[in-house]
């Protein structure tokens, strides 16, 4: 049995929170003697399980097996109750490779996407082509199906394989046309996760404790900062999305519109061609 040790003043989270320079750590290790080091029994098999299994600390065993019969036996010897704990976690990832996750998408129904710059890396490993590479782009991009469709029939008529490749993956996740309206996003890549560990990049070489604690300085600073240059704004939307308001009206001349009746529209565009305008 182990004595307790009595509670100090100091808090537990102190020494963790002390990080040592290269050269502090060096200066140390050259004032102090250089420890061996410590070498743990193993626990054989073949001759332990005889008789009465003594068990140490930091005994190294060669199989989960074996340790989880050594300890058994050794807790039946002592007659003391023990209870293995279960990986649920590992059991989860390994439903996952039989298709668990799916399930998970649908019971849940969120918004997931494939990052295309990702998307396309994949994609190139056996369909390197600029031509296919560009067509992936303008069909990730486009806003509407007949759209989405012109470039897919491009790739088809290029390469039969990319285009085969491409419908594998679900066009919910990938392209813009397919993207529900509700989630106020039509980001195609993942520069959010991207920048934001740049952001703390600064951070992560801390204790956890004081790299959270930095982490909420920064966002709260950055979330002020970003709240008085909005006060000063007088718009009605963000002003990312107006500047593509704007660039849309400057591309609105180019189109004739033609009234259909029922909020319906129909648009000839000079570079895009005849399309179908439903303002329901």
């Amino acid at each position: 049995m182990t004595e307790k040790k009595e509670p100090s003043d100091e808090s537990e989270y102190e020494p963790s929170d002390h990080l040592d320079t290269a050269s502090e750590s060096k200066n140390k290790q050259g004032n102090k003697k250089k420890r061996k080091k410590q070498k743990f029994a193993t626990f054989n098999k073949k001759t332990d399980f005889h008789g009465r299994v003594e068990l140490t600390v930091g005994m190294c065993f060669n199989d989960f097996k074996v340790c989880k019969s050594a300890v058994k036996k050794y807790a039946v010897q002592r007659g003391i109750d023990f209870v293995f704990i279960k990986n649920e976690k590992k059991k989860d990832n390994h439903c996952m490779q039989e298709g668990l996750w799916m399930e998970v998408l649908e019971e849940l129904g969120a918004d997931h996407r494939i990052c295309i710059r990702h998307l396309y890396a994949n994609f190139k490993k056996s369909h390197p082509s600029k031509i296919l590479n560009d067509e992936l782009w303008n069909a990730a991009r486009a806003t509407i199906f007949n759209s989405f469709k012109a470039c897919m029939k491009r790739i088809k008529n290029i390469d039969q394989s990319a285009y085969d490749w491409l419908m594998r993956k679900p066009p919910r996740k990938w392209t813009r046309h397919t993207f529900r309206e509700r989630t106020k996003s039509d980001m195609l890549l993942n520069n959010n996760a991207e920048i934001f560990n740049g952001f703390i990049l600064e951070t992560r070489d801390k204790p956890i404790l004081t790299m959270c604690e930095m982490i909420r300085r920064m966002l709260m600073k950055r979330l002020v900062a970003k709240k008085k240059s909005m006060i000063n704004y007088l718009g009605p939307i963000t002003p990312r999305v107006q500047l593509k308001l704007e660039s849309a009206k400057k591309d609105a001349p180019l189109s004739i519109i033609a009234c259909c009746g029922n909020l319906l529209f129909e648009a000839n565009h000079v570079r895009d061609g005849q399309k179908v305008v439903d303002l329901k």
